[in-house]
């Protein structure tokens, strides 16, 4: 994977704005995590479709929380969005399990009357 220049305060402070300057940090967050992403994608072995959603609730998350100052500095911004985007990975393989589990449900017959007689 080629090494990434890392997001700089300027971004960061750009994304709890509004404006131009915002929608510039955004694009320049959603490529740094789209590498990340995809090393995601193959570890949960993910669909397209499925990391595309992880990357853009993991954008909105992560531009949710550095305007409510859940960003302390703790660890880098790097690392912090990575955590936010292996949640919201995990989020999508729930939610895959969970339609899963519907579709296997609504195959199950509702009544005895569809059930075969045991005679």
């Amino acid at each position: 994977m080629p090494k990434q220049q890392p997001i700089g305060p300027q971004v960061i402070d750009d994304l709890k704005k509004m404006g131009l300057r915002h929608e510039l940090a955004c694009k320049k967050l959603y490529n740094f995590l789209f590498l990340y992403c995809i090393k995601l994608r193959s570890r949960h072995q993910l669909t397209e479709d499925e990391y595309l959603t992880a990357l853009g609730d993991t954008v909105l998350a992560v531009i949710k929380a550095l305007k409510k100052e859940k960003f302390q500095n703790n660890s880098t911004f790097e690392t912090f969005c990575f955590g936010i985007m292996q949640n919201k990975s995990v989020d999508v393989l729930k939610e895959r399990q969970t339609n899963k589990r519907k579709d296997i449900e609504n195959d199950l017959p509702t009544s005895s009357e569809n059930l075969p007689s045991i005679e």
